[in-house]
C-alpha cells in the first residue's frame, strides 16, 4: 500500500450491539421514535411527535412544569407517581431528574432545559401506567415541549438535540403511515439544524398505502448521516394527500464522544 494509506476495516457485525451494551468507550446508541396521530392536508408541515403540530425550538434554557390531566397521576395515586426527565440543559450537556407527580397541579423541574427528548413514567400505582395525558410546558413561553399520552408510559418524539462534545451518526431511518382513505400518500422530510445555522433538508421518505405503507433507509453498511454537536434533528411530515393521516417515524442514532 502507498504511504499514508490506511486499509478500510469492516465494522464487526456485533459492533452496534456492543455499543448498546456499553462496551465501546465514549459511545452510546439511541432509538428515537415519534408518532403524530392526525395530520391534515391544510396543517402540514407537522413534526412527528405525539404533541402534534410544529415543535417550537427554544431560544434559551427553560424550567418546565410537569402536569397531568388526571388526579390519579400523583405521588400516592393509581396512575403515574414519578417521571424521569431526560434532557439537554443550557450548556448543551445531558442530565436527568426525577419529578414527583401531583395530579392536575403542575410541578416545576429543577433544571432548565434547552430540550427534553424523553420523559418516562418510572413508578406507578395499581393501574401500572399513567392515567391521564402528562405534559411538560416551558415556563417562559407556555409551549408544550413533551407529551406522554394516556396509557403510553413515555413520550414519542422524533426530535433530538445532539449534546456538546458528541457527534451523532444516523444509521437507519424508518417511517409508516396509516390512513383510512385508499391510495393516500405522505412525504417525510429528515431535517437537521446545525448550531447557529438554518434548517437543512437531508433526505425524504415517500410513503403510500396503495402498496406498502412502510419505508426504511439503512445506512449501517455505508456512510451514515453525520450530525455535529449542538445540532437539532427533526423528522417532519411535509405533505399528505388526505386528512386524518397518522405517521410514525423512527431512527437509530449513535453518539460518539469527540
Amino acid at each position: 500500500m502507498g504511504e499514508g494509506i490506511v486499509p478500510i476495516q469492516k465494522i464487526p457485525k456485533n459492533y452496534f450491539f456492543e455499543i448498546t451494551r456499553g462496551n465501546v468507550s465514549g459511545s452510546s446508541t439511541i432509538t428515537k421514535f415519534g408518532f403524530n396521530s392526525d395530520i391534515d392536508t391544510a396543517s402540514t408541515p407537522e413534526d412527528i411527535w405525539n404533541t402534534g403540530g410544529v415543535y417550537v425550538a427554544p431560544t434559551a434554557a427553560r424550567v418546565h412544569a410537569i402536569v397531568s390531566n388526571s388526579v390519579n397521576d400523583t405521588s400516592a395515586g393509581t396512575g403515574c407517581r414519578t417521571v424521569l426527565v431526560f434532557g439537554i440543559i443550557g450548556d448543551y450537556t445531558r442530565v436527568t431528574e426525577t419529578v414527583t407527580m401531583n395530579g392536575t397541579t403542575p410541578v416545576n423541574t429543577v433544571n432548565s432545559y434547552l430540550h427534553i427528548h424523553l420523559i418516562q413514567c418510572r413508578s406507578v400505582g395499581s393501574s401500572g401506567v399513567n392515567a391521564g395525558t402528562i405534559t411538560a410546558t416551558a415556563a417562559t413561553d407556555a409551549t408544550i415541549t413533551a407529551t406522554i399520552l394516556t396509557g403510553e408510559g413515555q413520550t414519542a418524539s422524533s426530535i433530538f438535540l445532539i449534546p456538546a462534545g458528541f457527534t451523532g451518526y444516523i444509521t437507519r431511518l424508518r417511517s409508516r403511515m396509516n390512513c383510512a382513505t385508499a391510495n393516500s400518500a405522505a412525504t417525510i422530510g429528515v431535517y437537521t439544524i446545525p448550531f447557529g445555522l438554518s434548517m437543512q433538508l437531508k433526505t425524504q421518505m415517500g410513503i403510500n398505502n396503495s402498496g406498502s405503507s412502510f419505508v426504511e433507509l439503512n445506512y449501517s453498511d455505508s456512510a451514515p448521516f453525520i450530525v455535529p454537536e449542538k445540532s437539532w434533528i427533526r423528522l417532519r411530515c411535509t405533505s399528505v394527500t388526505n386528512n386524518n393521516t397518522s405517521i410514525e417515524a423512527e431512527y437509530d442514532l449513535i453518539l460518539i464522544q469527540n
